[in-house]
């Protein structure tokens, strides 16, 4: 079984035939900016003109989830408070509904949002055959968004992403700003793990960034990569604990790909670089609390002064821990 995002009725109907002329079985998704934009109340329309249930992504709104349950909805993904999360699947099975941490099936993603039959059964066909790029079928097959940004693709197994409009995500410190809306690709992990990336970016403006970040919360996370500032880049790191803190070391090359990996062993989250094929070097040991144990990691970027900044992501990969030499 797959999921298969939809932005709206027409395409709904048309996956759904699609789908049903290749006998493989799908689950219609419906991703946070469509919710956002949709609004629950018409996602239920679509849901009694089809006759099956949506999986409705809330992403980490509670409101959402409680809406929907009210106009009728059932099935729904929410990634935000734990305990709001508890609360939340247990007001939905006693409906005789679900809500989920994570979408834990394959995920299919027609893109351009496409509503003709030809064109859906033979993105379809490509991923039973196997022919979807590694990035999408290994990669993606367990990720999901928070903040979507407008623009993003994947080609010959290349993530390619540009920016929204001052994207960030900062907590209060010097600045006094709070901001969450960066862009963040991720999946959920449970325990100890080594986490890497291999990216590019066009950084041209104060701030352009991209990287990986590790997530509990809006006020609990680390993010890590590439920023330009003071006119090149450097590597950075912010780590917030309700309050951000930032560290950068300048990059002597101009540009070129660089490779990031993080190893989160209980209370610590030791976080490497390396250009090229050099060996890795440590770029900060940070205090991340060991509870939960589950967290959300992945791919990030943001462009606080401008819009349009893009990035290209060659690798991403989540496995056991590589390493227990910190120093």
């Amino acid at each position: 079984m797959i999921a298969v995002a939809v932005s709206g009725g027409p395409q709904a109907r048309a996956v759904r035939e699609a789908a049903d002329a290749l006998g493989i079985e799908i689950i219609l998704y419906v991703p946070p900016e469509t919710v956002r934009m949709a609004g629950v109340a018409a996602l239920r329309a679509i849901e009694e003109r089809l006759g099956e249930p949506l999986l409705v992504d809330c992403g980490d709104r509670a409101d959402r989830v409680m809406a929907g349950l009210r106009e009728g909805l059932r099935r729904f993904v929410y990634h935000g408070d734990a305990d709001l999360f508890e609360r939340l699947d247990d007001m939905a099975r006693q409906c005789g509904g679900r809500v989920h941490a994570v979408l834990d099936l394959p995920l299919l993603r027609p893109d351009p949002p496409v509503c003709a039959p030809r064109a859906l059964e033979a993105l379809m066909k490509r991923w039973r055959e196997g022919g979807m790029s590694d990035f999408d079928t290994d990669a993606m097959r367990e990720m999901r968004w928070l903040n979507e940004p407008p623009f993003w693709r994947i080609e010959d197994g290349v993530l390619h992403v540009r920016s929204g409009e001052k994207t960030d995500f900062w907590q209060g410190t010097h600045y006094g700003f709070h901001r969450d809306d960066g862009h963040f690709l991720h999946r959920r992990r449970t325990g100890d793990f080594t986490a890497s990336a291999t990216f590019e970016g066009c950084y041209e403006h104060l701030y352009d960034q991209a990287g990986m970040m590790v997530r509990i919360d809006a006020g609990n996370w680390i993010k890590f990569g590439i920023e330009f500032t003071d006119g090149a880049r450097h590597l950075s790191t912010v780590v917030t604990r309700r309050w951000s803190d930032w560290s950068v070391q300048r990059l002597d090359a101009a540009s070129g790909p660089v490779s990031v990996r993080v190893t989160r062993l209980g209370d610590a989250l030791f976080v490497q670089h390396r250009p090229a094929d050099l060996p890795w070097a440590m770029m900060r040991l940070a205090h991340f609390p060991p509870e939960p144990r589950a967290v959300e990691v992945g791919l990030c970027f943001c462009s606080p002064e401008r819009s349009g900044f893009e990035a290209r992501f060659t690798a991403f990969d989540v496995g056991e821990p590589a390493t227990a030499d910190f120093h």
